[in-house]
């Protein structure tokens, strides 16, 4: 697996194919609160977005196996994170989180902030792992369900 960042810069057909497969994973994991393809393209020109795609690239086939958001201004915010639910459990996330913790420092973020379903067990224990603290919650964030959401904090 190779992290790729996808910018402006992105030769054309490729960024068509990866946009495109990230779109897909954004539907199957967000569903009707999902990004949308035109969204990412947006992001992929603002100069404080970072869009990292998770790819496992062959010859003649290029599989996007998870994507990661980052806005950095002051301090970051991780938009999202998503990984395919045939590819969870192997260390996508991980590496994609790991990769934004790297661009938010570059950047010179102070902090970085995040929110995640209080239900989201396995993304909150990753998390914690790399170094992520609860910070607060926000009552009623998420919906279908409805849930809170924790946020969690990153020191750079």
């Amino acid at each position: 697996m190779e992290l790729i960042e996808i910018t402006g810069e992105t030769e054309a057909g490729k960024l068509r194919v990866l946009l495109e497969e990230i779109a897909k994973i954004d539907t199957a994991v967000f569903g009707e609160s999902r990004w949308g393809r035109e969204a990412f393209y947006e992001n992929i020109h603002n100069p404080y977005d970072h869009l990292i795609a998770a790819v496992e690239a062959s010859e003649d086939v290029t599989e996007v196996s998870g994507y990661a958001l980052l806005r950095v201004l002051q301090d970051a915010e991780v938009i999202m994170i998503a990984v395919k639910s045939g590819m969870r459990r192997q260390g996508t996330g991980r590496k994609l989180a790991k990769r934004l913790i790297e661009l938010a420092a570059s950047d010179g973020a102070e902090s970085i902030f995040l929110e995640v379903r209080e239900s989201n067990i396995p993304a909150i224990g990753m998390y914690e792992e790399l170094g992520f603290t609860v910070f607060g919650r926000r009552k009623g964030y998420y919906n279908s369900p409805r849930e809170d959401a924790l946020i969690m904090r990153y020191i750079c």
